[in-house]
């Protein structure tokens, strides 16, 4: 009988198994957003593909010496910036620094898009000589980008989205 029970058990396990594989791995849609994975965005991105208005958040944490903030500082900031679609992004942002405040503070910087849909910028953060770089993932056609700062001593991720 024991043996009869485990048969059983490991046939639904595989026919489950099947079943799982074949709903959503068999169809090659993304069970997220339902899109085929070879039917989005067959063109590619450019820079053109980002363009207009977007409000970021980022948040995460200094483990190194990044500009005046000492290793350990924990990092949230908000900012909005215009991406032009030739490279260029220039906008406003505001900061807490382990609790200490920035003001609103302008930013100005440029930015490159591959082909395959990631994207880099380097900007500058307010003052002149400190340059700061961000790595991402553009998604929903431009819509949203999701990035990390590619710098040492950074473990700070946001999203951008974009307002208008």
């Amino acid at each position: 009988m024991v043996t009869r029970k485990l048969a059983w058990s490991l046939v639904v396990i595989a026919l489950l198994f099947f079943l799982s594989a074949f709903m959503f791995q068999g169809t090659g849609q993304d069970r997220v957003t339902g899109v085929r994975a070879h039917e989005a965005w067959p063109e590619g991105c450019t820079l053109a593909t980002l363009h207009g208005t977007y409000g970021a958040w980022e948040q995460g944490m200094f483990t190194g010496q990044v500009g005046p903030n000492p290793p350990g500082t924990q990092v949230a900031i908000v900012a909005i910036g215009t991406l032009d679609g030739a490279g260029n992004i220039s906008g406003t942002w505001r900061g807490s620094f382990s609790g200490s405040v920035v003001p609103p503070t302008p930013f100005i910087g440029t930015y490159t898009v591959n082909p395959d849909c990631t994207y880099s910028d380097e900007f500058s953060p307010g003052g002149p000589g400190f340059v700061l770089h961000h790595w991402g993932v553009i998604s929903d056609h431009g819509n949203e980008i999701h990035y990390i700062y590619s710098d040492t001593g950074t473990v700070v991720s946001g999203t951008l989205k974009k307002s208008w």
